[in-house]
Parts: structure tokens; C-alpha cells; sequence
């Protein structure tokens, strides 16, 4: 059985609508009250709610900046402003698409019960618009993993399966032909691998048929930032698969001018061999040739192969020529995080800085072994909400 829509509903007068609330509870409705903008954020980051009902002149935080906040956290959530007059600010929010409605005070029950319903529907008929997008894209997607495709074809496919995935809600049966597909594309795509996997490696440099790999990413990327004569933050967040990274995404979008770009991994893509390819910009056997003994000695514990970083780093940019300030860092723990963001301003003094961060890794490696992981995170959806839970309230 579906669960009830929920509302959230703030306002600093709360208590004089509880005949508002009592009435849309009564329709089948979950209300949730707040009575002012950081308990109404606070609502909103703890748990999901279809409608956001908000009253524009709150005390302290109004309700344009507690709009803002709840759309860096959920911008998908309708938000009705309730207010007192009509204001030309609020009607060129709505045509920006910031709220989905506005009213204005008195509110009586059934304006707000139909606008929620309203709304509601809109989201219904969205989910179901976004079912027959995949549904009419099923045959297109079918038809290209029949066809040879290019690195960054395949890219792009792997991109549209995954945010179809993220998208799709409510309907089981079509996340099951997803899911299908999904298990079909893994399945083509490891033929590929095993097809030119090999040539991949025996080539100098990245073209139309050889992708980035690990070890490109660091002559690709980060050098040519370096050229511009700017401090350079090289951020390595250890096992970040692509769907985190898009829910990563949502919350650098207001921050940020992102530009993006994708590689691929080399094998095996475990962090013994392709973090070091990173940052080494050589692939395992010329590390294996270039410092037999570090290999070596990391042959009875493959995480000690990750002790020699920092070392990687320089020698690779020595060989680029690129004489630079350079700072490493490996953080692990809540605690390593804290003192790095104390200490974030001391970036400025270093012409680049490569930060290893390892919660995510350590994220994936304990959800088989916890049982209050399991039951936190007990599919794929709950795992990239817990890991963007943690990116958005960690140090980070």
C-alpha cells in the first residue's frame, strides 16, 4: 500500500493553521510543521517530502533564503510560497521556476488541499512521462549494444542507463526492465573490454578509439590547470562510481562552474594498481619496472603499494618538467578531515595539492561486513543517498 504524501508546512505562526493541518491529514495527508527556516532545512535534509509549504516573511531566516536552502538540498521539491500580497518578486521566482505556486494569505483549507493535489499530480504525470521516455528509448538502447561503439559512446550510453536509474520512481516493473538492460549493457561492455583492452595499453596517447585511462589523467588534466599559474586542488575521492558522483553533483551546482570530463579506469581497477596509475601516470608494469623495489616490498599487503603516493606524484611531474610546490595529504577519518578544512587556507602556499580521500572506499568495503549498514543501505538508491548524506555534512 502507498504511503501518504508528505508536506511540510513552515511558518512562524504555525499554531493558528492547525485546523489547516488537522484538515489535510484528514485527506490522507503526512504534515510536518516548522516554525521557522533552519527547522524547515533541517525537515527537509532528514527526509523526503512531496510539497513544501512555505510562509515568505518568517522572523530571522526568511522565506526567500530558506527557499534557497531547500533547493540546494532538494531542488526538485515543489515549494508553495504563502504570502501576504501578490508581489512582482515572488511571480518572477514562479516563472524561474524557484516555486511551483504562490498564495496569498488568508489561506483557507481547500485552496491549499487542491493546490497540493495539484501539484501532486504534476509529479504523478511526471513519473509516468519519464517511464514512457525510458519505455521509447528501450529499442534505441537495445539497438546500439548490437552496434560497435566508440569509448565515448559508450560513456554516454552508461550515462543515460544511470540517470534513468536515478530518475525512475514507483514503477517497479519498469526499474525491472532497467535493471535487465542494465545486467544486458554490463554484460556487452565487458566483451568490449576484453576486445580492446589490450590495444588500449600498448598505445602512446588517448584518440578516437583509446579513452583515457588512469594513467592519462594526471598529464590530461591537471598539468595544463597547473600552466595557468593558479593553485590547483586535485581532489581523489577513492572508489566514487559515477551514480555518487552525479548525486555529488546536485549539491556543487550552485557553488561551482563545472566542466566535466570522464576516463576509464585501467585493470584492475582495485586502488593498489589504478590509484597508483593516477598518480604515477604509468601503468603497473612500468611502476613494476621503474621502482622494483617499492613494488616489491608491497607484494605480501597490496595496501602498502598505496604508502609511496605523494613520491609518484613528484617523479611524474619531474618528468613533465614542472618544478612545483607540491602538498599530499591522505585523509581517512572524520578527524583528518576537520584539520585539513582548519587548515584548508594553507592551499594558496602550494602550486598544487592532491587530497586522497578514502570515505567512500572505506563506505564500500564495510557495507558487505556491517549489519546496520545492510539495513541503512539495503539497495543501490539507499547507498547513494547515504553517500550523499555524508558529502553534504562532511567536512568536505
Amino acid at each position: 500500500m502507498p504511503a501518504n504524501p508528505r508536506i511540510l508546512w513552515a511558518d512562524d505562526e504555525i499554531d493558528l493553521l492547525r485546523p489547516h493541518i488537522l484538515f489535510l491529514e484528514s485527506k490522507g495527508y503526512d504534515v510536518t510543521s516548522a516554525t521557522n527556516g533552519p527547522d524547515a532545512v533541517e525537515q527537509v535534509r532528514q527526509g523526503h517530502f512531496e510539497v513544501v509549504l512555505l510562509d515568505e516573511q518568517m522572523p530571522g531566516m526568511g522565506g526567500l533564503e530558506t527557499l534557497a536552502e531547500i533547493k540546494r538540498i532538494a531542488p526538485d521539491v515543489p515549494v508553495v510560497m504563502v504570502t501576504k500580497s501578490e508581489e512582482e518578486h515572488l511571480m518572477e521566482e514562479a516563472l524561474g521556476g524557484q516555486i511551483s505556486d504562490y498564495l496569498t494569505k488568508p489561506v483557507n483549507p481547500s485552496q491549499i488541499l487542491l493546490t497540493c493535489k495539484r501539484l501532486l499530480e504534476r509529479s504523478r504525470l511526471r513519473s509516468e512521462k519519464l517511464s514512457q521516455t525510458y519505455l521509447q528509448s528501450f529499442g534505441e538502447i537495445s539497438r546500439a549494444l548490437m552496434d560497435p561503439l566508440s569509448p565515448d559512446e559508450w560513456v554516454d550510453l552508461y550515462l543515460k542507463l544511470t540517470r534513468y536509474d536515478m530518475d525512475l520512481e514507483g514503477d517497479e516493473n519498469v526499474r525491472q526492465v532497467l535493471a535487465d538492460q542494465f545486467r544486458e549493457a554490463n554484460r556487452t561492455f565487458g566483451r568490449y573490454i576484453e576486445e580492446h583492452y589490450r590495444d588500449w595499453i600498448a598505445a602512446d596517447a588517448p584518440d578516437a578509439s583509446r579513452p583515457v585511462l588512469s594513467h592519462d589523467v594526471v598529464p590530461r588534466f591537471v598539468l595544463p590547470e597547473l600552466a595557468r599559474g593558479k593553485p590547483v586542488v586535485f581532489f581523489v575521492i577513492d572508489c566514487m562510481r559515477l551514480d555518487q558522483w552525479l548525486e555529488f553533483e546536485k549539491l556543487l551546482y550552485p557553488l561551482f562552474d563545472l566542466q566535466k570530463a570522464y576516463h576509464y579506469a585501467i585493470l584492475p581497477t582495485a586502488t593498489p594498481y589504478a590509484r597508483n596509475a593516477i598518480f604515477s601516470g604509468l601503468l603497473p608494469r612500468d611502476i613494476a619496472r621503474r621502482y622494483p623495489r617499492v613494488w616489491s616490498q608491497g607484494e605480501d599487503d597490496e595496501h602498502s603499494r598505496n604508502r609511496h603516493e605523494e613520491a609518484f606524484l613528484q617523479d611524474l611531474l619531474g618528468r613533465k618538467h614542472r618544478d612545483v610546490r607540491l602538498r599530499y595529504e591522505k585523509l581517512i577519518g572524520t578527524q583528518d578531515g576537520r584539520a585539513f578544512a582548519q587548515a584548508v587556507h594553507e592551499l594558496a602556499r602550494h602550486d598544487l595539492s592532491a587530497i586522497v580521500v578514502n570515505f567512500v572506499d572505506i563506505l564500500a568495503h564495510s557495507r558487505s561486513d556491517s549489519d546496520v549498514l545492510k539495513e541503512i543501505a539495503p539497495d543501490e538508491r539507499a547507498y547513494r543517498a547515504l553517500t550523499r548524506t555524508w558529502f553534504e555534512h562532511s567536512w568536505l
